[in-house]
């Protein structure tokens, strides 16, 4: 397959492995929060707060990190967040070691949570802005493919690691793991050898202009593969955001079950968005924008199952891997439209707001899910409904490909 090849190159194989690592370990370090938050007495309400907490930041430290990207090199901004999430594992797992039973003070898991998210976007804006320095131009729809893939493969292995480790070790030494495996992480992406070091420098700050707030915006909304799949998507991480919640919540309220069978159920999905990255994604021919619109209308169709999933957990499992499995391949074209209406200059700031929107969608609706959790179990219903707006919005689209109009637009 394609893909692999890029994993020979040395630079991209430290970065790639080392992303995985790293998200794998905050995967893990989440799924066990929210299942002790769960099980041990606190109500759905603080579940919905963690949750929001978890993405919130987000809102604040988009901007603040497109902003560092303007003043340092991005693999600077990357570095400092995982020594950021290296010292807030390192607190919560000190909390933990010395408190009595389990009277941890819940902001302190707020405070922790809070702090990743407020510089989230330096992985998640700044790993595509860094590919260019790690790999040649003609690599990097394949570096799109395989950071789904890597994405869902932590998905994958992280809720079944988490249930696993929070039964046999306890949060505290997850935490404790957590701490040490982003140090390592952060030693390992400052010491990647990049290519064109000189003009990364001119790339990162000579773009300051392309960065400034008005500027990002009006180039996101002058491009309708931008603001379409942006506002889409959104509603889609709103309704994720309601999973998020009520998932831990169905699987011990309905379901009766413990946590090895909640870290299934997530695995469930993320193995079908594995198989997604692998199949489906690898096919970018044909009209994009509206394949994006149209398979993610399918993938919505498809989590309507969690509604009878209810009461029969078959219809849940088969939901959520069928409704990943589309979305993995749909994210990537979608990142494709993304980087082909953007220039190398400009993209470090409008990844990182367009990021950084879809974003704050998550919190609302894990802090919705909290609140009235058992009927905003319907809200899936808005999948379908966004999915078909968005496929209708897109029939206008020209037959011309965004690649072309942009090499236009910049003299071939």
């Amino acid at each position: 397959m394609r893909m692999w090849r890029i994993v020979s190159v040395p630079a991209f194989r430290r970065y790639w492995f080392g992303d995985i690592g790293s998200g794998l370990m905050a995967e893990v370090l989440q799924v066990a929060v929210m299942w002790h938050l769960t099980a041990f007495g606190h109500a759905p309400q603080g579940v919905g707060w963690f949750g929001f907490f978890s993405a919130a930041p987000v809102v604040i430290g988009g901007p603040l990190v497109a902003h560092l990207f303007r003043r340092w090199s991005v693999r600077s901004v990357m570095v400092l967040e995982l020594l950021i999430r290296m010292l807030g594992s390192g607190f919560l797992a000190a909390l933990l070691l010395t408190a009595t039973g389990h009277a941890v003070p819940f902001w302190a898991f707020d405070l922790v949570a809070g702090l990743g998210a407020l510089f989230l976007m330096a992985s998640s804006a700044g790993g595509p802005s860094l590919w260019p320095q790690l790999l040649p131009e003609r690599q990097i729809g394949h570096a799109m493919q395989a950071e789904q893939f890597g994405w869902n493969l932590v998905s994958a292995i992280g809720p079944l690691v988490a249930g696993w480790l929070i039964a046999g070790v306890g949060l505290a030494a997850i935490a404790a793991v957590a701490a040490v495996l982003f140090a390592l992480c952060s030693v390992n992406l400052a010491t990647i050898p990049l290519m064109g070091q000189g003009r990364q420098v001119v790339l990162e700050r000579g773009g300051a202009d392309g960065g400034k707030v008005r500027e990002v915006w009006r180039t996101i909304a002058r491009e309708r593969a931008l603001w379409l799949t942006t506002g889409l998507f959104w509603v889609l991480n709103a309704v994720g955001g309601l999973e998020s919640v009520f998932l831990p919540l169905i699987v011990h309220a309905f379901w009766h079950g413990g946590a090895w069978l909640y870290g299934a159920l997530l695995g469930t999905g993320a193995i079908g968005g594995l198989i997604g990255s692998l199949t489906l994604a690898s096919a970018q021919s044909g009209h994009l924008l509206r394949k994006v619109m149209f398979w993610e209308f399918l993938a919505s169709a498809a989590m309507l199952l969690l509604l009878p999933g209810l009461r029969d957990p078959v219809f849940a499992f088969g939901g959520l891997g069928i409704s990943s499995a589309i979305g993995a391949a749909t994210a990537t074209w979608a990142l494709r439209l993304r980087f082909d209406a953007t220039g190398e200059a400009e993209r470090p700031a409008v990844l990182s707001y367009i990021r950084t929107g879809l974003w704050t969608a998550s919190p609302c609706g894990a802090l919705l899910g909290g609140l009235v959790w058992r009927p905003a179990a319907a809200g899936v219903a808005l999948m379908s409904l966004a999915a078909l707006g968005g496929l209708a919005a897109a029939g206008g689209w020209p037959r011309r490909t965004v690649a072309r109009r942009r090499s236009a637009r910049h003299g071939g």
